[in-house]
């Protein structure tokens, strides 16, 4: 667990919350054991913040001092999170960023679903529009032909697009599946041969 938020211009508010709340829910964390390894990772201005949620409390019970998650999920956002007047950047990086030459199709569809979770209002279908118009266009046709019907089915058709493709480019991986079906096609050649000299072998 070593991811930690300075709260730097090259940090992201919302990955590092979604990434402590999906470690939290592996380990089955309670609320307030979410919130004390929070404070442990926050680092800086980040920590600052936290603090500043927590106050020393002279009573018995210091619970009453100390926020929800959600609380705190919402402050921490509201605070650190991207600000609404600079979300058409997250938009634009979102139709601007075509699938890479050395990139696997499943590497563009992740960076493109972070990406996507960002943004209010970015439906499936509408992710679905944008990684067929950023797909490779060897693999974009592959992925229109099979007519994809939702989102989990075009991921699906891209990733086996992406093998079809890379066979074709790599030639040792083409030499693999020439050999495996050349050995089907002896199989079945050899089963059919046999079972036309069996009558004669029989004479």
């Amino acid at each position: 667990m070593a991811t930690l938020l300075h709260r730097k211009s090259t940090e992201d508010a919302f990955e590092f919350v979604n990434y402590v709340e999906k470690f939290a829910d592996y380990k089955d964390m309670s609320e307030g054991e979410k919130l004390k390894l929070v404070s442990v990772l926050l680092r800086d201005e980040a920590a600052d913040f936290f603090d500043s949620l927590t106050h020393t409390s002279t009573g018995d019970n210091d619970d009453e001092d100390t926020p929800t998650w959600d609380q705190f999920h919402d402050a921490f956002l509201q605070r650190f999170g991207r600000l609404q007047a600079t979300e058409w950047r997250d938009v634009q990086q979102l139709f601007a960023n075509p699938q890479r030459i050395d990139e696997t199709a499943s590497d563009f569809i992740s960076r493109l679903t972070r990406i996507a979770r960002r943004i209010e209002n970015v439906d499936n279908q509408l992710l679905q529009h944008v990684i067929l118009a950023g797909l490779k266009p060897e693999l974009r046709t592959h992925v229109i032909q099979s007519q994809s019907t939702d989102l989990d089915d075009l991921i699906q058709n891209a990733l086996i697009a992406d093998a079809a493709v890379t066979s074709t480019t790599n030639p040792a991986l083409s030499q693999v599946l020439a050999e495996l079906k050349t050995n089907d096609l002896h199989a079945r050649h050899d089963a059919a041969f046999q079972q036309c000299i069996g009558p004669i072998g029989l004479l």
